[in-house]
């Protein structure tokens, strides 16, 4: 993040909180003006078709969506596809299924219970209608929960709320990696690509350059899709982290490698990234001092642990 991008956050949130409200009012008029204007856009149903035949999707998917960034489109002309393509293949179909857009510092701090029968998904149409259809999961992550479909949403989703932070080992977006997956940008911009989390719980927050949890753990109990309570200890992003984060260099890359594919449709566009590749390039310019938060210095033991991952990461 640049310095003059890092003040006016840091104003924004040192702001009365009115006006703030006014401030993310205006964001969101904005936002909707744009989505009114993108409406005009009638994607068809043979132009749906079109995309999802180019694509490589032999494997499972994690999908970001944002269908208004592409035009009016019909939810069921993607499911359609993507049932066609990945769950008629075998495959697993991901979405993140967070429970809010806004700080997760802030949300764990206002919960005591996360059920995930009931908690809200705020990651859009396609996210919520996989989290409907029968044999769903969803992950007890309280943060950044993840809804699987298919023969190994069991396998992504049980084991993402045993760990304090989301993005460790046992998440669905780590072994996403080792199933060597694939992500799909529908419509949503590379700037949401929650996968980026990935790299800094390889790295430890010993390690990291820049310190991205807060260090209260919060107490939360859990309740299962059978109604089973089970007590956890989380920790969230902090609110400081949160202003220096700056991707937009390294999504650059990310869009430029050769394994990323770039349909345009629409008003907007679709990407497919590979997961796997996505992980190495971004472990890769970490040791050059290019991270999720910019450029930082990059000490030894960040490099080594690097290192050590794009090793293991390669030989998947």
């Amino acid at each position: 993040m640049s310095k003059v991008s890092y003040i006016k956050s840091l104003v924004f949130q040192l702001a009365p909180k009115a006006l703030q409200r006014k401030v993310l009012a205006y964001t969101e008029d904005k936002k909707m003006a744009h989505w009114q204007e993108c409406f005009k856009t009638k994607v068809s149903r043979e132009e749906v078709d079109e995309l999802f035949s180019q694509m490589a999707l032999d494997s499972d998917v994690m999908i970001h969506s944002s269908l208004p960034d592409i035009g009016n489109i019909k939810l069921k002309h993607v499911t359609d596809n993507l049932r066609k393509y990945v769950l008629d293949s075998g495959h697993t179909i991901l979405c993140p299924a967070l429970p809010i857009k806004g700080s997760s510092f802030d949300y764990l701090k206002s919960i005591k219970e996360f059920d995930v029968r009931t908690a809200p998904n705020a990651m859009g149409t396609v996210s919520t209608f996989y989290g409907r259809q029968e044999g769903a999961r969803r992950s007890m992550s309280p943060t950044h929960s993840v809804v699987a479909l298919g023969e190994r949403s069991a396998y992504y989703t049980a084991e993402h709320h045993l760990d304090e932070t989301p993005f460790t080992e046992k998440s669905p977006y780590f072994r996403l990696i080792v199933n060597k997956g694939k992500i799909l940008m529908l419509g949503a911009s590379l700037k949401n690509l929650t996968f980026n989390h990935v790299i800094e719980d390889m790295i430890g927050e010993e390690s990291f350059p820049v310190r991205v949890y807060d260090p209260h753990r919060f107490a939360i109990d859990l309740i299962d899709e059978s109604g089973i309570k089970h007590n956890g200890h989380f920790r969230a992003h902090s609110h400081k982290s949160g202003r220096m984060r700056d991707s937009v260099e390294l999504m650059e890359m990310v869009r430029n490698l050769p394994s990323t594919q770039v349909f345009p449709i629409g008003c907007g566009e679709v990407l497919l990234l590979d997961a796997k590749d996505v992980c190495l390039c971004l472990l890769t310019q970490l040791k050059e001092g290019l991270t999720t938060m910019g450029h930082r210095r990059v000490y030894e033991e960040c490099k080594q642990k690097a290192d050590s991952w794009i090793d293991y990461i390669s030989r998947i």
